[in-house]
């Protein structure tokens, strides 16, 4: 049986702040297709500033910030602890996930994340590339997925850090909601857009962006060099086609293109990358 490499060490980013090295880091909506990082604040600094009342207003809208914010801090903290506490920072990050059939809704997630210089191919988390290098990998291990503010319920999915080869824990939160079967639909529906966003490996329906292609291309070429097989844009072709439709038309999933080598020459087309000169560098890197 084949051990497993160590865990490796995740990121621990330094507060903007009081310059302290945090343990969580809130982005808040940060959106998904940018590459700037928003500011970088522990919780002390987050909750410290929102506690300030402005001396000219004596309202009370300062206060309800500081309770909002200081209870969405513990929130955060408390998911950091069920997923094991990794030794970096954790990333807390609210995203929107599109629904699977229509375009027009989406559901709000929060995301649990470290950022590491590797992952291992075979541990089941969801992996998205770190958008600041092509080399560090942005690691999934937990999400609290919302349906809908009407519904009393949500999803919560979770890894464990010190065990990265478990599969995820499903967790309704709360457990004894009750709930209407138009209720759990939807609910069902937020689950489903959350494994949509599960593109670990480049096990999705298409590549969204060239993030995605080469991810996935990096994944084949070493998933088939473990293997001792060949590494040429037929073979990394045949493994991406295996584990990804090519298309979401009923009338045509499971029907693989004629020509492997040629579809992943199209793909690095579409993306701007050399075919040749990507093999060789995924080799290199390995």
């Amino acid at each position: 049986m084949e051990t497993l490499p160590q865990l490796p060490e995740p990121h621990r980013f330094t507060c903007d702040g009081c310059r302290e090295p945090m343990d969580l880091w809130d982005w808040g909506s940060h959106p998904v297709d940018t590459a700037d990082l928003p500011p970088a604040h522990c919780s002390s600094c987050l909750v410290g500033a929102a506690a300030e009342i402005p001396k000219e207003q004596e309202t009370l809208w300062p206060i309800r910030q500081w309770m909002f914010v200081n209870y969405e801090q513990q929130l955060h903290h408390r998911m950091r602890l069920s997923i094991g506490e990794p030794p970096g920072t954790t990333i807390a990050w609210e995203v929107r996930l599109p629904d699977q059939n229509d375009l027009s809704l989406s559901y709000l997630a929060t995301i649990y994340a470290v950022c590491v210089n590797w992952w291992h191919q075979d541990w089941p988390q969801v992996v998205r590339p770190w958008r600041q290098s092509w080399e560090s990998r942005l690691v999934v291990l937990g999400a609290h997925v919302l349906a809908s503010s009407d519904i009393s319920a949500s999803w919560r999915l979770l890894w464990q850090w010190h065990h990265p080869g478990h599969q995820e824990t499903l967790i309704l939160d709360p457990p004894d909601a009750s709930l209407t079967k138009d209720q759990v639909h939807r609910l069902n529906k937020a689950r489903g857009a959350f494994y949509t966003f599960h593109d670990n490996r480049g096990r999705t329906p298409r590549f969204k962006h060239m993030f995605d292609f080469y991810q996935a291309a990096h994944s084949a070429v070493a998933a088939l060099k473990k293997r001792g097989c060949p590494i040429t844009a037929a073979t990394v072709g045949s493994y991406l086609i295996a584990r990804s439709p090519l298309t979401l038309r009923p009338d045509s999933i499971g029907a693989p293109p004629s020509d492997p080598g040629r579809q992943f020459r199209k793909w690095c087309e579409d993306f701007k990358f050399d075919a040749e000169e990507l093999l060789k560098e995924l080799q290199d890197g390995l």
